[in-house]
């Protein structure tokens, strides 16, 4: 008897004595709360429905009152609903568009639009993962500009903004789509590079860059200028194998380049 009234108060069980999926003796089943939420809910809608059903019982003429209200709140309720999803999706889409704005602010030059030093590091770390995982060098190309700061002074800092974004349109324009351009500083860029077959394509990378960058720019009211460059390289694993010690190391090969004329790698 004991026996057969566990089986009657436990769990279900199966024919191996497993116990199945289901509610445990004296819980209340949710669908009942549930339906007592939705009918308190729609309380109008379900009165009127059920004077209409009385109705109907008596005349049909009778119940098409009742019907009506309760089909009129019923469209009522829906145009709300209908209203509130599109105020809804307006809001999420509001969000969603701060919040690319948020992400942009935090990882991008807000002058050029090119990758900040925040950016530059997050990537640096990628290329660092692929580079010891594929065995392939990589290297980080510092950017100096010669003869920006004489810009600013002649013509204005509306000039000197100007130019950095043209050259950063350029410096952007020169490597392929894979490749990151950062804005590290006033008039300093950094691009990290990488696949290339041999370190000495670094050189004509170089040289290709001074030579887009040294370009005429054209100012509003037909005047032009035209800035130079300095380029200097770090190697990896060569020159280091973190981001400072080759931001260290391009830094000193870009003022070497300032100095001498020469652009080499170390």
């Amino acid at each position: 008897m004991q026996a057969a009234y566990r089986m009657a108060t436990d769990a279900p069980i199966d024919i191996l004595g497993n116990k199945l999926p289901g509610t445990q003796a004296g819980a209340a089943p949710q669908n009942g709360q549930q339906m007592k939420s939705l009918l308190a809910h729609f309380r109008f809608e379900a009165l009127a429905l059920l004077a209409a059903g009385l109705c109907l019982l008596v005349s049909p003429y009778l119940a098409l009152l009742p019907l009506a209200l309760a089909l009129g709140r019923l469209g009522m309720r829906l145009r709300l609903a209908l209203r509130q999803q599109s105020v809804l999706r307006h809001e999420i889409a509001t969000l969603e568009r701060n919040a690319q704005r948020l992400r942009n602010q935090a990882f991008t030059d807000s002058l050029t639009g090119l990758a900040n030093r925040l950016l530059l590091a997050d990537r640096f770390q990628l290329a660092l993962e692929r580079s010891k995982r594929n065995r392939l060098e990589f290297a980080l190309l510092m950017v100096d500009l010669n003869g920006f700061k004489a810009i600013n002074d002649q013509h204005g800092h509306a000039a000197g903004d100007l130019v950095l974004r043209t050259v950063a349109v350029r410096l952007l324009a020169a490597v392929r789509a894979s490749d990151t351009v950062a804005r590290i500083g006033g008039d300093e860029f950094v691009l990290l590079i990488e696949l290339f077959e041999d370190p000495d394509e670094l050189v004509y990378i170089g040289r290709k860059l001074i030579a887009t960058i040294s370009e005429d720019i054209a100012l509003p009211g037909d005047n032009t200028v035209n800035v130079g460059a300095s380029v200097g390289f770090g190697l990896f694993p060569h020159h280091g194998t973190n981001l400072d010690d080759l931001l260290h190391v391009a830094d000193q090969g870009m003022y070497d380049c300032k100095a001498s004329g020469l652009m080499e790698l170390r």
